[in-house]
């Protein structure tokens, strides 16, 4: 029987993180981990502390949490700022900013400290804003195209990665482009800020190409990796790296079976492999800050036997293991992200009763047992 780990307050009301450095966990060497139990999935099963509807349906939202968890981002026709203890949304102070966050399309990350985010955007491209004030820097990173829809943040903050470009932070100079990466393709730091992992587009029709491995001092690929997954030219979340550890994981196929692979950042060679029979679905793979956990999106088939609904489980790193399955469970789950501190994890989905408008979802992850 599931241990329901009850809330702290009413899920029901309406309404990219920083990186730390603890101690390393890196995964089992020892190959392929046991499947899940059934489809029952992990024993413990977490609900959110808080629920609360934005006013929009539309695909392909981003979502951000800052440092503590206690503000979220979320651009959905327009870049829009969340206090997660109340679920209310808060206005942008600095009139500017605020005519410049309703026409934002692209993406938004905080530094570690929380102090400012990246907010990118075409045509006005990626700047800076105080998080105190509201106000945006003058200097701006010009952009190409829609890649600013992907927006990374080197770990020692020094470099900033759109899906086609990486920019010198203080130059706002390019400082080299991924070659054949289009717009909606995926990239990731390596822990060190030496390595990048990019995931290459093909086509809003036509898939993905393989993920390559860019070794970032001489700029060029070291590696690449045959990428089998069938994607749509809006999914994303289907390769991370380690905040901690020199790995990286990555959704990919065996077979009929779509698995999670944890592959050396330097060799790419696989070092584990689970999710064999999870019918894992979507993206949604996402680290949590101490590298000690992995969220999948699984579906899972009701008792009526013809309905099937998408949930987030919470996977032990270092195993594979189903630790904590988060509901409630949705027809689909479009962004997954964790607070900098760890202690929070947010989840944008939308809910079929209203409208499929997005839900943006809350757990206190220091509910689970120690």
């Amino acid at each position: 029987k599931d241990r329901v780990v009850a809330a702290r307050s009413n899920p029901d009301e309406g309404g990219s993180s920083s990186r730390t450095s603890p101690q390393s966990t890196l995964p089992s060497t020892n190959g392929v981990s046991p499947p899940a139990t059934g489809q029952a999935g992990p024993e413990i099963v977490l609900k959110p502390i808080k629920v609360f509807l934005t006013d929009s349906n539309q695909r392909g939202p981003r979502l951000s949490l800052s440092p503590d968890g206690s503000l979220a981002i979320t651009i959905i026709e327009g870049c829009h700022l969340w206090d997660t203890a109340t679920g209310k949304e808060l206005p942008w102070k600095d009139p500017e900013t605020a005519k410049n966050m309703k026409k934002c399309e692209g993406n938004a990350v905080y530094w570690p400290d929380g102090s400012h985010i990246w907010v990118s955007d075409f045509p006005r491209g990626i700047r800076a804003v105080n998080m105190m004030t509201h106000k945006m820097e003058e200097d701006v990173i010009p952009t190409e195209s829609y890649s600013g829809w992907v927006l990374r943040l080197s770990p020692e903050m020094k470099s900033i990665a759109t899906a086609r470009v990486l920019y010198d932070v203080s130059t706002k100079r390019p400082i080299f482009e991924f070659k054949e990466q289009g717009d909606q393709g995926e990239v990731d730091f390596g822990h060190d800020g030496k390595t990048m992992i990019t995931r290459g587009e093909e086509g809003r029709t036509g898939g993905f190409k393989g993920i390559s491995l860019w070794n970032l001092e001489t700029q060029k690929v070291a590696h690449t990796v045959d990428f089998k997954e069938d994607t749509d030219f809006l999914a994303n979340q289907f390769l991370a790296c380690s905040p901690t550890a020199n790995v990286f994981a990555v959704r990919n196929k065996t077979g009929n079976d779509s698995v999670v692979e944890i592959r050396d950042l330097e060799s790419t060679e696989v070092k584990a492999t689970f999710g064999k029979g999870w019918k894992l679905t979507g993206g949604s793979l996402t680290w949590s800050p101490d590298g000690k956990f992995l969220t999948v999106a699984v579906s899972r088939e009701l008792p009526d036997g013809f309905t099937t609904v998408n949930e987030v489980w919470l996977l032990e790193a270092a195993s594979g293991k189903p630790v904590a399955r988060l509901e409630p469970a949705r027809d689909e789950v479009e962004r997954v992200a964790f607070s900098g501190d760890g202690s929070k994890l947010a989840i944008l989905a939308p809910n079929p009763q209203k409208d499929h408008k997005m839900d943006l979802m809350l757990w206190d992850l220091t509910q689970l047992p120690k």
